[in-house]
C-alpha cells in the first residue's frame, strides 16, 4: 500500500525511486495529486487518500440513488469489499472543467453525465445531490432517478 508519494516522479511510472526510500513499480501514471493504476482499475487520490473505482462499470452502471449506495457496499474491486458512494465534497474534488468529460485527467471510465453523491438535500426531501460531469456542476435530482454511481474508500 502506498503511504507516501512524490509529485516529482515521472508522468508515467513503471518503476520510480523515491527520495524517502520507497519504491514503486506499478503501470501507473501521476497526475498532479491523483494516481491511475491501469492493472487495478483504480484512481488514487494521494492527497485525501482515496481510491476511486475507475472499471469499466463506472461508465456502464446507472441506479437509483438507494440503489447505488448498495452497490458501493457491495463492489468488489482492485481486492477490496470496503467501498462506498461518495459524499458531494469528495466526488467535486473530481472535477476538472479544463477536460471533456469534467473530470480530472487519469479517469478512464467516465461519461457525460450525472453521478450520484451519497449527500441527501438538507430539507430532508426524497432528493440526493449529483455532479455532472458534462460540465462540472453540481445539482439534485430525484432518489428515485437513475444516474452513474463512482465508488470510493478510504485508501489510509
Amino acid at each position: 500500500m502506498l503511504k507516501k508519494m512524490s509529485r516529482f516522479c515521472a508522468v508515467s511510472v513503471l518503476s520510480c525511486s523515491m527520495a524517502s526510500g520507497y519504491e514503486i513499480v506499478i503501470d501507473s501514471t501521476i497526475i498532479g495529486d491523483f494516481m491511475r493504476n491501469d492493472s487495478s482499475q483504480v484512481v488514487y487520490d494521494l492527497r485525501k487518500n482515496l481510491m476511486w473505482q475507475d472499471d469499466a462499470s463506472a461508465k456502464t452502471v446507472t441506479k437509483n440513488w438507494q440503489e447505488a449506495i448498495d452497490y458501493c457496499r457491495n463492489l468488489k474491486v482492485s481486492g477490496y469489499s470496503d467501498w462506498r458512494l461518495p459524499n458531494l465534497e469528495e466526488l467535486r474534488t473530481l472535477v476538472d472543467k479544463n477536460n471533456l468529460p469534467t473530470i480530472k485527467s487519469g479517469f478512464k471510465n467516465t461519461v457525460s453525465g450525472y453521478d450520484w453523491s451519497n449527500t441527501r438535500l438538507a430539507d430532508g426531501s426524497n432528493r440526493a445531490w449529483v455532479v455532472g460531469f458534462e460540465n462540472g456542476y453540481g445539482d439534485d435530482d430525484y432518489k428515485s432517478h437513475n444516474n452513474y454511481v463512482r465508488c470510493v474508500r478510504d485508501s489510509k
